[in-house]
């Protein structure tokens, strides 16, 4: 591996650990988090999950029907790609990223629909899915909240004078 190959997997990795710790923190129910990812600003804002059962050595990966537990409020090139890989590897998994709109064309006029305001059946939308970040879930967090009143909502943010 070349020194340029080493230092991208060894940024990749930071990455992957602090989105991993951010995660964490949401996952225990604090009420938020600030801190520096790799020296770009970056704040995880959440509401706790109150009562509800969370167990998740109860419920088995893509099981039931959009039982949504986390909600991903960030535009993209946030680190929302990085905070999918560590919801997943808390047992937030299977994560609703753009990557699964590619890999499912299918779900693209459900998705049309909400974006333009018309009744959706989320259930049926993120069926198998814990949890979901990024486009096209970010610009609909608000209805995602409403439905799902119980799940924790991460915002990621970026400086943008940085990108």
């Amino acid at each position: 591996m070349g020194s340029a190959e080493a230092g991208d997997l060894s940024w990749t990795m930071s990455v992957i650990t602090d989105a991993i710790l951010l995660a964490a923190f949401a996952a225990q129910g604090s009420w938020g988090c600030d801190g520096r990812v790799r020296g770009q600003r970056t704040t995880v804002v959440f509401r706790p999950l109150g009562s509800r059962d969370t167990s998740r050595a109860t419920k088995q990966k893509g099981e039931g029907r959009g039982n949504l537990e986390v909600i991903g409020a960030g535009h993209e090139r946030t680190g929302t790609r990085s905070l999918k890989e560590a919801l997943e590897i808390l047992g937030f998994g299977p994560c609703y990223h753009v990557e699964e709109l590619l890999a499912h064309p299918e779900r693209v006029q459900g998705w049309q629909r909400a974006t333009a305001g018309e009744p959706v059946d989320w259930e049926a939308l993120l069926a198998g899915y814990r949890s979901a970040v990024d486009f096209p879930v970010y610009p609909l967090y608000r209805p995602l909240m409403e439905r799902y009143p119980e799940a924790k909502v991460i915002l990621t943010v970026r400086d943008p004078e940085a990108w």
